[in-house]
Order: structure tokens, then sequence, then C-alpha cells
């Protein structure tokens, strides 16, 4: 897949572009993706996103890297990815949008987004619009899930809650975070259960224990995962996801795991002291291991 920035000049390709931020990378995306795909090899162009570099909205951290989302528009067959900063699109009213970025710089005959997609400054274009702008271009009606639209908002809302089941559901796999391991106090090691640290990048589920999936070079394994601040042996510092992998031996420093989170299985808590926070991981990896 090409990854571009913002052509400073009409492309003599023409394409049918999708338009979104995708963060999470949801079945509602993913619907939305192979339809632009799909209409692109009917017309004989180039399949295309138009996106951000960074979440354009203030709403914490996001569900997914941009390597992760690069990943995920290839992995759906789209052939070109145009990222460009929210700054540098933000003051263009709507019109001006279509006229100078969709067909001027990107060559986009048709436009693929979602029923509830805005543009322009303000947010004063909605998906209306963009089909009178744009005549033939599609606007994809929602995909539901218990009765209401999949979006990344309830994603996020799912998660808050610890509620896996709906996040997996709408996600169409498990919530995964991504991330280097980092050195930690060695405080899991002293209680005879090494774990494995990363700092996340993207949003984390609620703070508990959790039975997850860990994928290292390739290889999935069984994990026991917290996600949190460790409050029986630290208390208090920032958020982090701290895995202790039963059927793994190895240095793991400085390698980038995937941590897929399977099934919450309690709150995280404060222990009287560390032999009873070691005696309640036991029992924690005897229910991941049934």
């Amino acid at each position: 897949m090409e990854i571009l920035g913002l052509p400073s000049a009409r492309q003599d390709a023409k394409c049918v572009t999708a338009l979104g931020y995708f963060d999470g990378g949801h079945l509602g995306h993913l619907a939305l993706l192979k339809e632009t795909v799909a209409k692109a090899k009917a017309l004989g162009c180039k399949s295309t996103v138009f996106s951000f570099e960074e979440l354009p909205t203030k709403r914490g951290a996001p569900l997914s890297r941009t390597a992760d989302r690069l990943a995920f528009f290839a992995a759906a067959g789209i052939e070109r990815a145009v990222l460009v900063p929210f700054s540098s699109v933000q003051r263009l009213g709507a019109e001006e949008f279509v006229a100078t970025v969709l067909k001027e710089r990107l060559g986009t005959l048709f436009a693929v987004c979602g029923f509830n997609y805005r543009f322009g400054f303000g947010a004063a274009g909605d998906a209306s619009l963009l089909g009178a702008l744009l005549p033939g271009s599609v606007i994809l009606p929602p995909l539901l899930y218990a009765d209401a639209p999949v979006s990344t908002t309830r994603i996020r809302e799912a998660l808050g809650a610890g509620d896996l089941r709906s996040a997996t559901a709408m996600l169409g796999r498990p919530y995964t975070v991504k991330g280097a391991v980092v050195r930690g106090k060695a405080l899991g090691r002293s209680l005879g259960f090494p774990t494995a640290n990363i700092k996340p990048e993207t949003a984390l589920p609620r703070f508990g224990v959790y039975k997850t999936d860990v994928l290292i070079d390739g290889t999935h394994y069984t994990g026991l995962s917290d996600v949190g601040v460790r409050p029986t042996v630290e208390g208090k510092g920032e958020a982090r996801i701290e895995t202790f992998l039963p059927h793994f031996s190895g240095d793991l420093y400085g390698k980038e795991i995937a941590v897929s989170f399977l099934s919450f299985l309690r709150e995280e808590k404060q222990f009287e002291n560390a032999e009873a926070l070691a005696a309640q991981i036991a029992r924690d990896l005897a229910a991941i291991e049934k």
C-alpha cells in the first residue's frame, strides 16, 4: 500500500476515496473499506483512504496507533492511504474541502463514508452534502450491534466497563494493545511471577485483571494481565499493562508484544501484603488455565 502526505498537485490517477479516522478498526469501518475497494475495482481506479495523522477530537487516548490503522487499511485491500495533519484542512469550508482536496488534489471520482460523517470547518458538512457535491458517492447505513450503531464511542465505553464481549463483537476481534516491553521494578519477580510491562500508547480497558492472549514473534501465549497502577506494591504512578506468561521463558525487554484481552477476571484491588497478593495471583492463574 502506498502511503502519502497530501499531494501538492492534482493526481493523474483517479480514485474512490474512503473518508474517516477509522480509530479502532471496527466492523463498520471494515465494511466501508471493502465497499471502497469494490467500487474502485469496478471503475478500474485506485482505492484510497483520506485520514488524519492524529485523532482530531479530544476523546482521550485513541484505540489504535497510526501504524495499526495503516495495517488495517492494507489488510482490507486499500491501495493508497493519504494522511495529513488535521490542522492542514480544519479551516476549509465543506465545499472547498471537496473541491480542492478530494477532487483537485486526490482525483476523487466518488467518496465512501458512514451515515454520520461530518467534514468542513465547524463540521458543517454531512453525508448528504457530500453526496450532492460528489454524485454517485456511497453513504453506508449503520452496522448494528445490540440494536444500536457500531461505533468507536461504544467500543470505548464497553472497554471502560470491562465489557469485553460487546467490545469484541463490535471490533470483530479482541481488543489489543501493542507496545515495547519496558523495565519495571521487578516487583512481580519478587513475588515469583515475573511480568512483561508495556506502557500503552492507546486506550486501556477498565482497571483490573484479565485473561489475555499475547503475541510474541508470531507465537501466541496465554497471559494473566493486570491493567492499572499496582496498588498493593506501588500504589500510584502511571497506568500500564503488566503481564505474567506462565508458558514463556526468555528476555522480552525492548521487544514489541501484542496483548489481546479475552476475559475480565476481577477488579484491581489493594491487598494487605505481598503474600496475600501472591496467593490471589495463584488463584487467577488457576482460573485462566481451566
